[in-house]
């Protein structure tokens, strides 16, 4: 068993691996790069090494993935988008060699040795046998606590799952996709579920939610992979007429955050396509499914169960690092209902920034170290269906600058976890125990802040 089953490369397949806007990457392509780029990791690095991958979905993402199964290495998929955290998330994983987007000379690359495919070909090194309990990838997430943590996926996990999906989405023979490939979703959904089954995969660089429908209205795919904010211009492009509805049939998956009631029934009447909304995590791997507003229903193989304190456990062959008894408890309330599930809310203060998992407390932390404030609480409020970050500081002394602030936190951590608004306060409301209480500072947000 090897990890290149997971792509369709370990048998004769005639479809395209990848679809460019510059043209088609057979899989023979892909091996052959692959083979000459794990010649030059082998330099770099032995068996076991840790690779980091940061880069947009394309031909050098899948290329490096590729080449670290060829050297023996252990690739680490890290979303481009965290660009001031990616040294610190490089350090933590101690990674020898790196392949990310436009290094220079004053980039930070955490210590590691920066390399990316050359183009050139090598013949096929055999290939080592693995064993299923292995790590094919390893994802990094914010987990449970906001803070970078290392999701390891056995082959046998990721086979699993890649089989299961591919029955539910009937072997699709083509997916188009705006989400990256080093997000558990977008790797799931729009690299191994239409290239495990032979299939290929429409890469997403530079695929706007326009280009996706044209896509689907030539019926050039089958699987389109979105999330809410890209079905929300979708159905704006739908109602100007500038694009052919999408053939009958093409499927729009979506998840990442919640996918409103209005924009489902928006999207469908205009597009006549059912969206399928997907509910799941880096650490469980794809949980549930549902075509409605009604309740989820778990995929097959998945197991659930609701603790005495109404947290959601699921066992399947696809969860990461599970308990003692083989369940993970995803830190979801639920209520489960017949053969399927409600959700009820977060248990933590974990919030969903667009599709990115986002620790309230992390961000807090960072405030709390700029000289002016004595004391921060950052609290999630929806505002015309979207999770917007709101910051309160009591400061030191006298007055603060919003801007400067910003910045402050914009230089330490992600772009989507800076607050859109910063309010002063002049005293914290606090709960038992000294932590802020942001539910009494809710009651203060501005009824319709036009900033937001």
């Amino acid at each position: 068993m090897t990890p290149f089953a997971l792509l369709g490369l370990d048998a004769d397949i005639p479809a395209p691996l990848l679809i460019t806007r510059k043209g088609e990457w057979s899989r023979r392509r892909v091996l052959e790069e692959a083979a000459a780029f794990a010649q030059e990791l082998s330099i770099h690095a032995g068996l076991g090494a840790r690779l980091a991958i940061s880069l947009d979905a394309g031909p050098q993402f899948v290329v490096s993935l590729v080449g670290a199964w060829l050297a023996g290495m252990s690739p680490v998929l890290i979303d481009p988008l965290v660009r001031g955290e990616l040294a610190t998330i490089v350090r933590t994983i101690e990674a020898r060699v790196a392949v990310m987007p436009c290094p220079n000379a004053e980039t930070d690359t955490g210590g590691a040795i920066v390399l990316e495919p050359s183009g050139a070909v090598a013949a096929l090194p055999e290939v080592r046998a693995w064993e299923e309990t292995q790590p094919a990838v390893y994802l990094c997430t914010s987990g449970s606590t906001g803070q970078p943590a290392i999701v390891p996926k056995t082959l046998a996990s990721l086979l699993a799952e890649a089989g299961t999906l591919s029955e539910l989405f009937d072997r699709p023979r083509r997916s188009a996709s705006i989400v990256p490939y080093c997000h558990i979703y977008g790797f799931l959904h729009a690299l191994l579920v239409p290239t495990f089954s032979g299939g290929t995969s429409v890469l997403s660089a530079g695929i706007s939610p326009r280009a996706l429908l044209e896509l689907a209205s030539r019926g050039d795919i089958d699987v389109a992979v979105t999330v809410p904010a890209v079905l929300k211009a979708m159905s704006r492009t739908l109602e100007e007429g500038v694009v052919d509805r999408p053939v009958r049939g093409t499927r729009f998956v979506t998840a990442g955050a919640a996918l409103g009631s209005d924009t489902r029934a928006r999207f469908e009447a205009l597009s006549g396509c059912t969206i399928v909304d997907i509910y799941g995590s880096t650490e469980a791997g794809t949980i549930a499914t549902r075509t409605d507003d009604g309740p989820w229903h778990p995929v097959r193989g998945v197991e659930l169960r609701i603790t005495s304190s109404g947290f959601l456990e699921v066992r399947s062959p696809s969860v990461a690092l599970p308990g003692p008894d083989g369940f993970l408890n995803v830190g979801d309330i639920a209520r489960l209902e017949g053969t399927g599930f409600t959700l009820q809310g977060r248990g933590d203060d974990i919030v969903k920034i667009g599709s990115r998992r986002t620790s309230l407390s992390e961000i807090e932390a960072v405030l709390s170290t700029h000289p002016c404030v004595a004391m921060s609480a950052v609290i999630a409020t929806t505002l015309r269906g979207e999770t917007r970050l709101v910051a309160f500081v009591q400061t030191v002394r006298g007055s603060m600058d919003e801007a400067e602030l910003k910045h402050f936190v914009r230089e330490r951590l992600a772009d989507h976890k800076v607050p859109r608004l910063i309010l002063p306060i002049d005293k914290m409301p606090v709960r038992a125990g000294g932590k802020p209480d942001r539910q009494a500072l809710a009651q203060l947000m501005p009824k319709e802040p036009s900033h937001l």
